[in-house]
């Protein structure tokens, strides 16, 4: 085995890079007894599985980017099944869904893209739960991911998750304060939840008033009897009329 870029051919017992690791060996371990052929021996048995592994990893990479360009294909034609498969095999070629076995030489950012394109799939085809599944992944990526906020977003409130919908739009409109779809969605979402909290508080009151008539009601009296007055500190100061 050798290399060029150490300084030299490691088979040799002068190669600059066993002589360093030797000097290395001995100030961490200065009553270790070790030769520069057996460094030597250690070090290019490394750099061999090394270089194995590396090719490796290139073809698994090639083979996950050729998923991803044939998922492409298939998400532009409208074959969102089948974009689906492609983006999966890119994903399992990866290892992406394996953290222990994961290709560490691809960057965290490019390995969200297969998660956030087989995501926009299942948004396409209506299949929230797992557009938000795909969305979670890609954000542990990335998670200033835009376009993948939005679609989650987009999904959440599909499945009338209000709440969690405004949230994401919110965070979409701090990444990204010019994207009027985002400024938009926050301004309708928070109407729409004002509305729906203050129906809830009014069908919670009547709900407290019915109780309280039949306790009562016993006595001739009913909660008309009674009026209540919000304080400043939300509290409330209730009296008889």
């Amino acid at each position: 085995v050798s290399t060029q870029s150490t300084g030299g051919n490691l088979t040799h017992s002068d190669s600059p890079i066993a002589k360093q690791l030797k000097e290395r060996i001995k100030t961490k371990l200065p009553n270790a007894k070790v030769s520069l052929p057996e460094v030597e021996a250690h070090l290019g048995a490394a750099l061999l599985s090394f270089n194995r592994f590396k090719s490796e990893e290139k073809f698994l990479l090639d083979k996950a980017l050729d998923a991803k360009t044939m998922g492409n294909k298939c998400y532009a034609a409208g074959d969102y099944d089948d974009a689906i498969r492609h983006y999966t095999d890119a994903i399992e070629h990866l290892f992406l869904d394996d953290p222990d076995a994961t290709i560490f030489s691809f960057e965290e950012s490019d390995r969200s893209v297969f998660y956030a394109n087989r995501g926009a799939c299942h948004l396409a085809i209506k299949q929230y739960g797992l557009v938000i599944e795909d969305c979670d992944k890609a954000l542990s990526y990335n998670p200033n991911y835009v376009k993948v906020i939005v679609r989650r977003a987009q999904a959440k409130e599909a499945l009338e998750d209000l709440k969690g919908a405004l949230q994401d739009w919110q965070k979409v409109v701090e990444l990204d304060p010019k994207l009027p779809n985002a400024v938009a969605s926050v301004a309708r979402l928070s109407a729409v939840l004002k509305e729906k909290q203050e129906k809830e508080m009014q069908a919670m009151i009547s709900q407290l008033k019915d109780l309280g008539n039949k306790v009562l009601n016993k006595f001739g009296l009913s909660v008309d009897n009674f009026h209540m007055e919000k304080n400043n500190d939300g509290s409330v100061k209730l009296s008889f009329k």
